[in-house]
């Protein structure tokens, strides 16, 4: 496709306010003079974090930061028509969870009805349970072990094995070192997920199960809909310049871990949408078809699902067992496939959390129903490791989520790529032999250098 002669919009004058709508309370409610609702004030994108001691609306602003790099990407080659309203970036809400370590915050309405003794008691026991870094260092060091299995040689072959051989000892050398010397970084990273992966006791139970439910009243609020499917009282539904807002077009999108805490979500809500179809009055099968109707594409980037399901099965749900285009309305035609996808995997072989999705756990019917779409990145030149982060630059993803919340009617854009299957392979070598190339050399480090040094420190130590 020829790129179209640049789109200039004319630079406000200091005095023409409101010109860029830059958030949702300058659009007007409506498009010019035809009555017809904006649809900034209709579509929108949800989006659910991963692990790390993420602040509020912190990976939510990220995205949003990307939409004007995307949006004149998408306007450079697909030069608008004139009839075509200017569109604001969507609105953006934000699946927040990184607190859970805070009772009072996960569980306010337990908190109230907590004594004074009560709430110093559950603020030590949260405390003992959420930021115990010698309990995630023994609990990862144990998963180290269960990757050495016979199972594991058999679905990942012999080479990725050798190379799995040699991340024990690194990964190893570096969580001892992360425990000796940033236990914070312990506590703020990989007990998300030891605790989402395998909660001990009713404890940590609850506060996985409360983890989920605040995705899940996220999510729901946004459509307008509380658990039960009913409609939400204007009261109780998100407000912009005092109104009440109900999104009727939405892209999911979750990141790393927020990836799993979605997908679970998601299966709770297909499985209680269906109880509700069986046994459900009238307003609640009205509500269900709107949740059908107004989710209309699930982005993951960077996901471990298929590693979750592959190491902790126990901690991923799986979905109903019926193909995913009768779950949702909404979805892209893709070639060799007769119904509509809306779950699209972007993935990069640098990023060693992610990977192509396509776990028989994860699909709901089986090897006989089709993966998610995965894309891989454009290009394998990614800093290893950082290429987890990656997705928030990345133009083609943007664009995707963007094009999507808004739809083809006012934001026509690309058609899915075609992944070619040689150069996904050539990525996927290329990927094994990086690994392969800083493992073993990190191996060679800790080994010859690392190890020998730390005895030479401690002969000396005990000679002086």
């Amino acid at each position: 496709m020829g790129k179209n002669p640049r789109v200039e919009r004319p630079r406000p004058r200091f005095y023409e306010d409101g010109k860029d709508p830059w958030h949702i309370e300058l659009v007007p409610p409506t498009l010019g003079n035809t009555g017809e609702p904006h649809p900034a004030w209709r579509c929108g994108i949800f989006v659910v974090h991963g692990i790390g001691s993420q602040t509020r609306a912190e990976i939510a602003a990220a995205l949003r930061s990307g939409f004007d790099d995307a949006w004149s990407a998408i306007v450079e080659e697909n030069a608008p028509p004139e009839s075509q309203p200017d569109l604001p970036p969507p609105y953006v809400r934000d699946g927040w969870w990184a607190n859970y370590e805070d009772v009072e915050k996960t569980f306010p309405e337990d908190w109230k009805l907590f004594e004074d003794d009560q709430k110093i008691f559950f603020r030590n026991l949260w405390k003992q349970r959420t930021e115990n870094a010698l309990g995630t260092m023994r609990w990862f060091l144990k998963q180290q072990f269960r990757l050495l299995s016979w199972r594991t040689f058999r679905e990942l072959g012999p080479l990725t094995y050798i190379l799995y051989l040699f991340l024990q000892i690194v990964s190893s050398s570096i969580l001892l070192g992360l425990y000796i010397r940033r236990r914070d970084l312990v506590n703020g990273f990989l007990a998300d997920i030891r605790m989402y992966a395998d909660p001990r006791g009713v404890t940590e139970r609850a506060i996985v199960q409360r983890i989920d439910a605040r995705v899940a009243d996220a999510f729901l609020q946004m459509i307008g809909l509380d658990r039960e499917f009913r409609e939400l009282p204007d009261k109780q539904c998100i407000r912009a310049s005092g109104q009440p807002l109900r999104f009727d077009r939405v892209v999911w999108v979750a990141h790393s871990l927020g990836s799993v805490i979605s997908y679970n979500v998601l299966s709770d809500l297909f499985h209680r949408a269906a109880e509700i179809e069986r046994n459900g009055d009238e307003k609640q099968k009205a509500g269900v078809e709107l949740f059908r109707n107004r989710l209309r594409r699930f982005v993951t980037l960077g996901s471990p699902l298929d590693k979750f399901a592959f190491l902790f099965r126990s901690a991923v749900r799986p979905w109903p067992k019926l193909p995913r285009w009768k779950l949702l309305k909404g979805g892209d035609r893709v070639k060799g496939r007769e119904h509509p996808e809306w779950w699209i995997n972007y993935y990069h072989a640098l990023d060693p959390v992610s990977g192509a999705l396509g776990h028989p756990h994860i699909k709901g019917g089986g090897h006989q129903f089709a993966n998610p779409v995965n894309i891989h990145l454009r290009g394998p030149l990614k800093i290893p490791g950082a290429a987890h982060v990656a997705y928030w630059q990345d133009v083609d993803v943007l664009r995707f989520i963007l094009g999507r919340t808004y739809g083809a009617r006012y934001l026509p854009d690309r058609d899915l790529p075609k992944q070619n299957p040689l150069l996904l392979r050539f990525y996927s070598i290329f990927g094994l032999v990086v690994w392969a190339f800083l493992i073993i050399g990190s191996v060679y480090g800790i080994v010859f250098h690392a190890i020998p040094f730390l005895l030479g420190k401690g002969m000396a130590y005990l000679k002086g």
